[in-house]
């Protein structure tokens, strides 16, 4: 039933990653495979930015962390933040997708998709603070899908077509599989532990041995099944199930909160249902459910919890003719995500009853920020049609409508008390079972305000575009080339965005392309600024004490007043506009006997970009701060990549890399522009100079330069073992991270140095080996997959880390079975 040869898979990896549409000669009349070129390479004009992965393909160079992200991490103009091979106890027990950044975009600045539908949150993506008082710790993605269901991925980096929009890094679409038709099952397991990786220390010259963290103790699982059948003739279905744990048995003590030891689990699930029913030769309808609900612990001194947990319906019509194609989409998408926490937090000097911490520290935490809950819901509607005008000339229109609504809910006020006044004569007036006062020890005599509060919000979208391409013979050369325009508008900003798109391709010869291409893409997601404006305003109030006639120190609740306001941001009144990027390309394309090799320029411009600026007052005794939102912020990506891709016997290899530089005004769109904070002066390179201009120079993700290798055989008799070589050449380059302080002139100043980053060679090995096959009981296949089989490590920390391990050689296992 699945007994296939494997050389079909090699031929549809060739045709997803070459654009080149492959035969294979009847196998009852040749004993031998011959493969046959009868198409064209896809023309440069289409398929100049644009990468696709089959299933395959993902499952040969998957590193076993079943995040589909991860794929993307052999592809040119994809990057990841420097701590992607860090291995602490935050790394193991997130189990989300890892975060990227496509062309210079931030990593939410991207636009991904599945089955159609945008899975991008509504809310702020950038928070990564359990303790964050108004949100619950975001991610870019809500929808998290288990790479064993995919059919294909799309990524987008450049020359992306007017269809796509919402962004201004990149496009990740994810096609799930449908159903066969056919009668098929089958299970997978996998698993990995601490005891099947390697742990490379890092730490600078000065490291003190006796500061080594402790190595965490880990393990990770991984289990699904799938069954699928047909309901009758015209209609199949297909249900598919995912289950990923990872389990820390040894969360080292928090230094501020508790000094005991403790294990926490994270999860990820996923349950999938499709149905496609065949109306005739022309039209399929598809119906496809997606459930996928996680969690995440986080134990210091009470129990953290992350959750998140997301549906999506989607309903698809397509009609397909030999001359066009119409797809409507429609669907809901719904998703929760929170956070548990005590009420109140307290931040106490370390006296004599304070035992829970480690020894040394001035000062300890106890309770949290209080529960935070976060819905969101989308409702699109898409309509989709290409037409072929000429055997070279198509059209491509399309329009679609998007109704978001989010919500996040605090149900109680939060305290945050602080500010301790140690002293043997402090007493409380609310007596002994005030947590704020410990009598004879200490008073904490500030506190934030955290507002319950209800906050909601709703933004209709709409987006229509109209796209051609065609291609002439010019002098005996050829000419192709894409023109398109897309419209979108958002009742938020209540902006009107036209965005051209224009790529074109000269082929002067057949095996040399030209292709030059100027794009402009508009950034999404404005909902999660609109949320922000219906947050309270943050109150801190403070305190004093009254003496008692036998001189204590007397502190009561009715002594709190107000000494400063701060205000939510505001966007919708700030008179912005909805930022945007213009992109130009240039490219050379050679194709021969010896492969395929691109050869590409993108440069970037970010205009209009967000960015806070703190306007500070005050009114009376009573000291206020507003958030006002500017378009000040800018970025620039400029990059020069490569790819070459051969096929030879039963081999394919793929050789691409990325040589870029990123520079942006503020990390985030939701960071300060201007304030005090990041106008505070640093001392760098024998000078004093803002925070703000020392954060341009450094960015938060990875190698700037990197070559990717990819080599894929097949051996044995009928392809039973396939081996996938895939590793990242990140160079050696150039960072910042702070070392003390200094003093100047009678002032200090925090004092920040360069430092080499080395050359990282970071090779995974992963292997399939079909180890029983019958039609009669079914297939079983061994895999395993060896991340970083060189064991080899680079100094890239944190700014702010010092000593930390990054993930040496470490070892995947598992097994499938299909029948």
């Amino acid at each position: 039933m699945l007994n296939k040869p494997y050389t079909r898979r090699l031929l549809l990896s060739l045709s997803l990653a070459t654009g080149t549409q492959y035969v294979l000669a009847d196998e009852t009349t040749a004993p031998e495979i011959k493969v046959e070129v009868v198409a064209d390479s896809i023309p440069a004009n289409e398929a100049l930015g644009k990468t696709v992965l089959n299933k395959e393909t993902i499952a040969q160079r998957g590193t076993g962390s079943a995040t589909i992200n991860d794929i993307a991490y052999s592809l040119p103009n994809v990057q990841f933040f420097n701590t992607y091979n860090e291995i602490s106890e935050e790394s193991i027990l997130d189990v989300r997708p890892s975060r990227i950044s496509i062309s210079g975009g931030r990593y939410y600045d991207n636009n991904f998709i599945v089955d159609g539908m945008s899975t991008n949150t509504l809310h702020d993506a950038t928070n990564d603070n359990i303790h964050d008082t108004d949100d619950p710790v975001g991610h870019p993605q809500t929808v998290f899908v288990n790479p064993q269901m995919i059919e294909s991925v799309t990524v987008y980096d450049s020359n992306v077509p007017a269809a796509y929009g919402n962004f201004t890094g990149g496009v990740f679409e994810v096609e799930t599989k449908d159903p066969s038709g056919e009668y098929h099952s089958g299970f997978n397991f996998g698993f990995e532990s601490d005891d099947t990786m390697t742990y490379k220390l890092v730490v600078p010259e000065d490291f003190d041995a006796e500061d080594t963290p402790v190595k965490a103790q880990f393990t990770k699982l991984q289990y699904g099944a799938y069954a699928e059948a047909p309901i009758n003739s015209k209609t199949a279905a297909l249900f598919e199930y995912s289950y990923q744990e990872s389990k820390l048995d040894n969360q080292q003590p928090h230094a501020s909160y508790s000094y005991l030891e403790r294990s926490a689990t994270s999860y990820v699930e996923n349950y999938k249902a499709r149905v496609k029913h065949t109306l005739n030769d022309e039209v399929s309808i598809k119906y496809t459910a997606i459930y996928t609900p996680s969690e995440m612990e986080n134990y210091e001194q009470s129990l953290r919890t992350q959750e998140n947990t997301a549906w999506q319906h989607t309903a698809e019509l397509l009609r397909q003719t030999d001359d066009s194609t119409l797809k409507i989409t429609t669907g809901y998408q719904s998703s929760e995500l929170g956070r548990e926490h005590p009420p109140h937090n307290y931040n106490y000097s370390v006296t004599e009853s304070i035992d829970w911490v480690a020894p040394g520290r001035s000062s300890a935490s106890k309770g949290g920020w209080g529960n935070i809950d976060a819905t969101e819901e989308q409702l699109p509607l898409k309509a989709d049609y290409t037409l072929s005008l000429t055997e070279t000339a198509k059209i491509n229109i399309g329009a679609e409508y998007i109704y978001q609504h989010a919500t996040t809910t605090r149900a109680e006020t939060n305290y945050g008390y602080s500010r301790a006044l140690v002293s043997d004569l402090v007493v409380s007036a609310e007596g002994p079972d005030d947590p704020t006062v410990i009598d004879g020890e200490q008073a904490l005599q500030q506190r934030n305000v955290n507002m319950a509060f209800d906050a909601n919000a709703t933004v209709n979208s709409a987006a229509a575009w109209a796209e051609y391409s065609n291609e002439h013979q010019i002098a005996g050369t050829k000419l192709s080339y894409r023109f398109g325009l897309r419209y979108d508008h958002e009742d938020f900003l209540d902006g009107d965005n036209l965005a051209p798109r224009l790529v074109a391709t000269w082929s002067p010869t057949q095996w040399l392309d030209i292709t030059a291409g100027w794009n402009r893409y508009y950034a999404g997601n404005t909902l999660s600024f609109a949320l922000k404006e219906n947050m309270p305003d943050l109150i801190l109030e403070r305190r004093t004490y009254t003496v008692n006639d036998a001189g204590q120190y007397v502190y009561s609740d009715d002594g709190w007043y107000t000494y400063m306001v701060i205000s939510s941001t505001r966007y919708s009144q700030a008179d912005v506009t909805t930022p945007y990027n213009d992109e130009f390309t240039l490219a050379t394309t050679f194709k021969g006997v010896w492969g395929n090799f691109k050869l590409q320029y993108t440069d970037r411009d970010g205009h209009d970009e967000f960015a806070r600026t703190a306007i500070v007052w005050v009114d009376g005794d009573i000291d206020n701060r507003k958030w006002y939102i500017s378009n000040d912020g800018f970025s620039n990506y400029e990059a020069v990549s490569f790819d070459w891709t051969k096929e030879w016997k039963n081999h394919v290899f793929n050789i691409n890399g990325t040589f870029s530089e990123t520079r942006r005004s503020n990390p985030t769109y939701y960071d300060e522009y201007e304030n005090e904070d990041i106008l505070e002066d640093v001392y760098y390179h024998e000078a004093i100079i803002t925070r703000n201009e020392l954060r341009q120079i450094r960015e938060g993700f990875g190698s700037p330069d990197f070559v990717n290798i990819n080599w894929t055989s097949f051996w044995l008799k009928d392809d039973r073992l396939s081996v996938t070589l895939n590793g990242r050449i990140e160079l050696a380059y150039d960072s910042i991270r702070q070392n003390g302080s200094i003093k100047v002139a009678g002032t200090r100043y925090e004092l920040y140095e360069d430092y080499r980053v080395s050359d990282r060679y970071t090779f995974n090995l992963n292997t399939t080996w079909v180890a029983y096959d019958s039609p009669e009981y079914g297939r079983l296949s061994l895999h395993l997959k060896l991340r970083n089989i060189f064991n080899d490590t680079n100094d890239s920390g944190d700014i702010y880390e010092y000593a930390y391990y990054e993930e040496g050689r470490s070892a995947w296992l598992g097994f499938s079975y299909d029948f």
